[in-house]
């Protein structure tokens, strides 16, 4: 075989195997996780397939998942969503998830222990304090709100509510305008 004859060959097999490994490659990044899918599937069933809806849900999960990830809760955190994505139902325009509950609270569990002393934990509990002023005709929490992962720029906008907010329940326009100042000084 000619020198020539050999590199040709050669050159034949790396382009097949490179052939075969980028469409490899492409369909892993076409490939959604199921965290999207559960955000795409909700959005279809309860905001008309809203594109921008399902993009923030799916950023939202995406900085859930590296704060599972760094917190020890990566595994409960793909449990829950491979759950979800497996149960999904879809009644009117209400998702569930069934069967998914005990992952669900697994998770819940598992952040809930690391995020224990975080601002964001702490303002969680000062607004849910408000539910009660509810009966008292105030104007209380959403209790039915999902609760947000807690990135660093959201323990710090967390910390500058409860540092500048002297009543958390019901601030005061100047309260709302100090919050503001600190919050512009939280990380991106």
């Amino acid at each position: 075989m000619s020198r020539y004859e050999l590199v040709s060959e050669v050159v034949v097999k790396v382009a097949g195997a490179l052939g075969t490994l980028l469409i490899a490659a492409a369909s892993v990044v076409a490939c959604d996780s199921h965290a999207d899918t559960v955000c795409q599937l909700v959005a279809d069933c309860e905001r008309g397939g809203d594109s921008e809806w399902t993009q923030r849900c799916q950023d939202e999960e995406t900085t859930l998942s590296r704060e599972a990830e760094a917190d020890g809760c990566k595994s409960q955190f793909d449990r829950y969503y491979k759950c979800a994505d497996d149960h999904f139902s879809c009644t009117g325009a209400a998702s569930s998830f069934m069967a998914c509950d005990s992952r669900r609270a697994e998770l819940d569990a598992c952040l809930a222990a690391t995020q224990a002393a975080t601002s964001c934990a702490k303002l969680a509990a000062t607004i849910s304090a408000c539910a009660v002023d509810v009966a008292a005709g105030g104007a209380g929490a959403d209790a039915s709100s999902a609760p947000e992962s807690c990135s660093a720029a959201r323990d710090c906008e967390a910390r500058c509510f409860l540092d500048q907010v002297a009543n958390a329940c019901a601030p005061a326009v100047a309260d709302l305008d100090a919050l503001r100042g600190c919050v512009e000084s939280c990380p991106p």
